[in-house]
Order: structure tokens, then sequence, then C-alpha cells
């Protein structure tokens, strides 16, 4: 990449020289291609501003639209994700006007990147739809295999899991047919995921080590890292520690042998949660510490919010609720000026953990239904049925009729395909509720409107004492 980048810095004086606007355009774009492969953002951004006005000035539309693309691009990866979507959006309306069908293709489906991101889901899935057919049109075999990819992994966010699997082995038949092992690796990645949301767990290891031979074959280091992360994670799941342990200083090898930041700050993070969960709570402040450095110094204002959602968690194992709550604060207000809307729904939920652990039960309960409420609107089945369960477990503890509740984990478990479902449904059945009569959206509806009155009840009994639910949490 030396080479090609003295290449480029030796070109463009030349193209100035003689007026090129065109040489000079697809040089500087050419520049910001390789200095977002460095990891060299700024200057990246910086050589696609300078290339635009000449695209411009040679009426290079195309030229102009695919630099436009690749800083919409280059906004995903700063987090700056307004001016990503205008970007996208100024990008589309070019192709369409020069009927660059490639473009307006991937600019969709860039687009359902972002609203996943943005937590836009039903939006996602509209731009992934229109997105398949025109790489059908055309016949890019590549591109439809990434959409379907795509597809497979926001299914799998909406707890539609038959449709993700579906998604992801026809991924899989296109990758092959073009004999594209990294697009293969990568879905398999992908279906070992499915297969862990599935509790298929066996299933996912094989997968997942499927992948890693693959990333190996190739010569991928960064596909080997992130799988060995999720290895790692497929291992805690299976109460694998010392596995864990070692996939994630595997990965974290990998990450810094090839100067893949987010990557090294991701695993640490992770080995973090893993030093809290076998009680070594120095190492995971170490850890912990080492990510929210690494997040900070390349601008990762999520993995800095994940970061210190951590350090609430190691706060609450030593005992300091006060402490706990803080950390979640500081988490939430991250997440609101990024708009991380499942970030919100989830420190929620973390905030009524630490409430109910320091005995403000109405408080944890106040928390927990705002919680429930965000990943009501983003449509989180699996944050949903987690939610529901903690907000069960705070009812029964406070002697409240726990019936609605009890109803939606059960529809929710059920969704899910959860074995817990067969284990509430002896209960449903005890609260007099026939299941073979009965629909579920209907037991579901009246579940929901019971919950929202309950709800609005400890909401006032907060405002009645003037009690604010994020206001600092002192230790009982």
């Amino acid at each position: 990449m030396k080479e090609a980048e003295e290449a480029y810095e030796k070109a463009l004086p030349q193209y100035r020289a003689s007026e090129e606007s065109l040489g000079e355009a697809n040089t500087l774009g050419a520049l910001g291609d390789l200095y977002v492969r460095t990891d060299r953002l700024k200057e990246a951004e910086e050589a696609y501003e300078k290339a635009l006005p000449q695209y411009r000035a040679s009426e290079e539309s195309l030229g102009e639209a695919n630099t436009l693309l690749a800083l919409g691009e280059l906004y995903v990866r700063t987090a700056r994700l307004k001016e990503a979507e205008d970007a996208y959006e100024r990008v589309l309306a070019q192709y369409q006007a020069i009927e660059a069908r490639l473009g307006e293709a991937n600019t969709l489906k860039a687009l359902g990147i972002l609203y996943v991101r943005t937590e836009r889901l039903k939006e996602a899935e509209e731009a992934y739809g229109k997105a398949l057919p025109l790489y059908q049109v055309i016949e890019d075999r590549l591109g439809e295999a990434n959409t379907l990819r795509w597809l497979g992994a926001l299914y799998v966010r909406k707890a539609r899991l038959k449709e993700a699997e579906d998604a992801y082995e026809r991924a899989l038949s296109q990758y092959r047919a073009i004999e594209d092992r990294l697009g293969e690796a990568n879905t398999l990645g992908g279906l070992g995921a499915l297969y862990v949301r599935k509790a298929k767990l066996k299933e996912a290891e094989e997968v997942y080590e499927r992948a890693l031979s693959q990333y190996r074959a190739i010569g991928d280091r960064l596909g080997k890292a992130n799988t060995l992360r999720a290895l790692g994670a497929l291992y805690m799941r299976t109460d694998r520690l010392k596995e864990a342990e070692e996939a994630y200083e595997k990965a974290l090898s990998e990450f810094r042998a090839i100067g893949a930041r987010l990557g090294e700050a991701n695993t640490q993070k992770v080995l973090g949660d893993l030093y809290v969960r076998t009680d070594r709570l120095k190492e995971a402040e170490n850890a912990y510490e080492e990510a929210l450095s690494q997040y900070r110094a390349i601008k990762d204002r999520l993995g800095e919010a994940s970061t210190l959602q951590g350090f609430g968690g190691l706060a609450l194992e030593r005992g300091a609720s006060s402490a706990a709550f803080g950390f979640y604060l500081d988490a939430l207000a991250l997440q609101r000026e990024l708009d991380d809307r499942l970030g919100m729904a989830g420190t929620h939920g973390y905030l009524a953990r630490v409430a109910a652990r320091a005995g403000r039960g109405e408080r944890a309960i106040v928390l927990g239904c705002r919680a429930l409420a965000m990943l009501q609107q983003i449509d989180d089945v699996s944050g949903q049925s987690l939610m529901v369960q903690d907000l069960l477990v705070l009812l029964v503890q406070r002697e409240e009729s726990e019936d609605a509740v009890l109803v939606l984990a059960w529809a929710l478990a059920r969704r899910l395909g959860d074995a817990f479902a067969g284990e509430l449904e002896p209960m449903i059945w005890e609260l007099g509720i026939d299941l073979e009569t009965v629909s579920m959206d209907e037991l579901v509806d009246a579940a929901l409107v019971e919950l929202k009155a309950w709800s609005e009840r400890y909401e006032q009994i907060l405002r009645d004492r003037g009690e604010d639910p994020y206001a600092p949490l002192e230790d009982a």
C-alpha cells in the first residue's frame, strides 16, 4: 500500500499541471479508498471532498456519484449517521438520473445497512427489497448474495428465524456458485450467530469452525479474528470459560497483528466481561480501561458506551450500586447523542436491575417498563423477552399480580422458539386461559393493556413523591 500511495501522490501534481480534472479526481478517489483501508479516515474524507469538485468540473456524473457513496460509507464509519443518510439520498437520485443500476442497487443496500444501524428495520427491509431485484436484473450475483446475507441478519434481528436461515442458505449457494470463499465464510458466520440465537449451539460451533477454516485458507486474518471472537462468545454461553479466554486471546493477537483497532477494542471489552464472570475483577477493570482508551482513540462512541456498560456491571459486582447506576447513566447519555435506540433500551434494562438491587423497586419497575416500550418500538423480540422476564421477577418480589407479564413472557418465548415457553404454558392454563380457543394475538393485546395501566401507576407513584428515575442512586 505504501508504494501505491507514493504512486498516487506522484501522479497528482502531474494531473494538476496539465489541468486534467478527471485524472486528478480519479487519483484523489483512489487515495481516499487507500486511506480508508489504512484507517486514516480524516485524510480519506479530505481526499474525497477534493475529488468531488473535480468530477463536477469534468462533468463526470458517475465518478461524482461513486465518491458521494464512498463519503456516505465514511460517515457511517465515523458514526455521523445523519450526514451519511443525506449523502446516500443525494447519490441515489444521481444514480437513478443517469440510469446506473449497479450504483442504485449498491446505494439501496448501503441505506438498508444504515437503517439497521438506526433501528429503522422496516425501512431497511424495504431498501434491501428494492436492491435485490436490481442486482438480479443486471445479473450481479455478488451483489445479490451480499444483499441476501444482510437480509438474513435483519431477519435474525426481527426474530424471523426461518426467513433468516432461508436467506443465508440462498446467499451461501450464490457465493459457492461464483466461488467467492470470503462471502461464503462471512455467511457461515451469520449462520453461526443464527444457530446461537436458536440455541442450536452444536450446529453453531460447527459452522463457526467451517468459517474459521475458510478464512485461514484464503488468508483473511480479520475474518479469522472475528470468528475466534464469536467462538469465544459461544464458549461463554456454554460455560467453557477456559476455551473462551483462549479464543479471545487468539483473536486479540490477530487484531493487533493487522492493526485492527476496533476489533482489538471489542475483544478487550468481551475479555473484561469474561473476567467479571470469573471473579477476576481487577483484570476486568484493566481490560475495560484498555477498551475505553481504544474506542476513544478511534472515536467509536458506540463502543465507548458499551464499555461504560461493562464498568457498570463491574461496579455492581463490587456492591457499588450508586457507581454502577452512574456508569449506566453515562452510557445512556452517549447513546442518546447517537440516537442508538437499541443501546438506550438495553441501558434502561440495566438501570432497572441496579435499582432493583438497591431496593428501589418502584424505580426499577418504571425503568424496566420504559425499556420494554423502547424494545417494542424497534421490534426487538429477544430483548423484549429478557426484559419481560426481569419484570416478572420484580412483580413476584412485590407480590403484585403478574398475570399480564406471564402471558407476555410466554408469547414472546414461543415466538422465539424458546424452550422457556413450554415451562410457562402450564402456568397459563392455571390462570384459566384456554389456549386452544383463545388466539395469541388476543391474549397479548389484553396483556399489553393491563401492563400499560400497571406501568402508569408506578410512574405516578414516582411523580407523587418527586422522584426522578434517572436521579443519582444512593447505595442502600
